[in-house]
């Protein structure tokens, strides 16, 4: 009989969790080599933009891979029992 799901006797199969992928990892380093090398080039060319909207654009886009994205909390304060400073020690305490 094959094993079923959740038998409780761990992972059927795959990476065991908390693995890196390879693939991925040998990919950000070829990026980030890239990234580094071409650096200087991409300060000139940043330089080079003289429309205020497009420099902008280029600005954010590449700050949006060094700088992590937020996520948007969702704040339920339906339980009336409980106070807004209460209710943010909670969800701090789930993080």
């Amino acid at each position: 009989m094959a094993r079923q799901k959740g038998d409780g006797r761990g992972r059927l199969g795959g990476r065991a969790k908390g693995t890196p992928n390879k693939t991925t990892q040998s990919m950000r380093a070829l990026l980030t080599k890239f990234c580094e090398e071409k650096y200087e080039d991409f300060v000139n060319t940043y330089e080079r933009v003289l429309n205020p909207k497009e420099r902008c654009e280029l600005y954010l886009k590449a700050q949006s891979f060094v700088t992590p994205k937020l996520n948007a909390v969702d704040l339920d304060m339906k339980n009336t029992d409980n106070s807004f400073k209460s209710e943010l020690e909670r969800m701090a305490d789930e993080e």
